[in-house]
């Protein structure tokens, strides 16, 4: 009976090994076919091929059109209009939006009292010629000293100063246009009085007008004065073409001081006389500082950074795309500067697709 028992469970444990044996070996089977299937997945890509292109470094930066500041003896683009003394305005001679020329009459304020004023200079200057005359007169015959004959002379030439003085306030009275622009505001009305605080108007010279903006602090060192601006009015900043609403300016000024709560720096560049920008517009700029020629490029979309941080492109070669480690540099509409062992022009590259891709994998280009 023992004999049997142990016969028995002999026979159990090699049945119990076989059973493990052709688990374990079903299970490493099953392995290796999901691996060759994995190998085998086709997906589906987008290719493109690298090619060759000049390219430029650029500062990109928003900001608004502004009058141009007072530069030298060029007045600034934009003033306020004021009254040179407390008076009632009795006469307004422009409009908003009228087109004006330095020294045309816009206002006429109230000078009854100025010319009063003008009129008693003007006697007084004629009572003072003759007095002198007569100095004069006597001189010749004796009759006078020469002490009086210099008073007389004096006081003529103090009344011709008065004279010219009150003249020249009845005249700043013809409130006149200091620069050529446009009217852009008018804030006095005839009957009102005002004074040397209140503002009657406001122009502005739009042939006059300047790109303001600020850039990072740390992007300022690549910026110089005459280098060329293109200035765009949407949210797209690109070199003027023929039939896009870009213009072409130049950096006209850099700031020396650092705003220290945006760490920016103010920048001004010109503006075309004969573009169509507006007063106030939003813009955005792009400083060209550099320009590189035979620059070797990709499409954006085909640069990868792996999860260990290198920059990758998958190079085609058959019906397979391999990983390939580049550096990149320069970017400009939508390209990007690649550099690496093995990159050439022409060499064919996954685009959209790029990303998710294994190191090796088999692909098939779509075209749609």
């Amino acid at each position: 009976m023992n004999r049997l028992g142990t016969l028995f469970g002999l026979i159990l444990l090699i049945a119990a090994s076989y059973g493990v044996y052709y688990l374990l070996q079903g299970g490493h089977n099953d392995v290796s076919e999901e691996q060759e299937e994995e190998v085998a997945v086709e997906v589906n890509v987008h290719a493109g091929r690298v090619s060759r292109s000049v390219m430029h470094g650029y500062v990109l930066a928003y900001g608004r059109i502004e009058p141009a500041p007072a530069v030298g003896n060029s007045p600034p683009a934009d003033v306020r209009i004021t009254a040179p003394a407390d008076r009632i305005v009795t006469e307004v001679m422009c409009v908003e939006g009228q087109d004006v020329n330095q020294g045309d009459v816009l206002f006429s304020l109230d000078s009854r009292t100025a010319e009063v004023a003008v009129r008693e200079a003007f006697q007084a200057a004629e009572l003072a010629e003759k007095n002198l005359t007569r100095q004069k007169q006597l001189m010749q015959s004796q009759g006078t000293s020469e002490k009086l004959l210099q008073q007389a002379t004096y006081e003529l030439a103090r009344a011709k100063d008065e004279l010219a003085r009150v003249e020249i306030e009845r005249s700043l009275l013809q409130v006149t246009a200091p620069i050529s622009g446009t009217i852009v505001r008018v804030h006095a009305r005839p009957g009102e009085t005002v004074g040397a605080t209140n503002v009657l108007a406001e122009l502005v010279d739009h042939k006059r007008l300047v790109a303001e903006f600020r850039v990072p602090s740390d992007e300022v060192t690549l910026l110089k004065t005459r280098q060329k601006v293109a200035i765009e009015t949407s949210d797209k900043a690109e070199l003027p073409d023929e039939g896009t609403n870009s213009f072409e300016g130049e950096v006209t000024f850099i700031d020396s001081l650092v705003n220290t709560d945006s760490e920016t720096v103010l920048i001004r560049a010109s503006v075309p006389a004969e573009s169509t920008l507006r007063l106030g517009q939003f813009i955005g700029v792009r400083i060209v500082y550099l320009e590189r020629s035979d620059c070797l490029v990709v499409p954006e979309e085909s640069l990868v950074t792996t999860t260990e941080g290198q920059t990758v492109i998958a190079v085609i070669e058959k019906d397979r795309a391999f990983q390939k480690v580049v550096r990149s540099g320069l970017r400009e509409n939508g390209m990007v500067e690649v550099k690496g062992e093995g990159i050439y022009e022409g060499m064919q590259i996954v685009t959209t697709g790029a990303y998710g891709l294994l190191p090796e994998t088999k692909v098939r280009i779509i075209t749609d």
